[in-house]
């Protein structure tokens, strides 16, 4: 597979993960994800992705675990520290949400 069509093929994936996650089929939207960061597991959109399903899904220590391998990778990453302090203030850890939410 030349550059042009591996290219296409991961944009291609892209789309069809976002779709699944807008459209609530978190379990697949999931299931693609995986695929998609065993390739590319560094990649923080994907990661991102993957803890905002989980987000969605009310599933916010798993969420919390994916945001946190965002901030080990880029620990100024913005979006990551904000979502995770969303999950936290979810889990009614509020003295905990604090922090992330001013690192964001």
């Amino acid at each position: 597979m030349g550059t042009d069509d591996k290219a296409r093929e991961t944009a291609s994936s892209r789309l069809r993960l976002y779709r699944l996650s807008s459209e609530g089929r978190m379990a697949e939207a999931n299931r693609l994800a995986d695929a998609m960061l065993a390739e590319s597991p560094n990649d923080p959109d994907l990661l991102y992705q993957k803890g905002a399903n989980y987000f969605q899904a009310k599933r916010f220590g798993k969420a919390i675990k994916v945001f946190d391998a965002i901030l080990r990778l880029d620990d100024r990453n913005a979006d990551a520290w904000c979502a995770k302090g969303i999950c936290l203030a979810e889990q009614q850890r509020y003295a905990d949400a604090l922090p992330a939410y001013r690192a964001s």
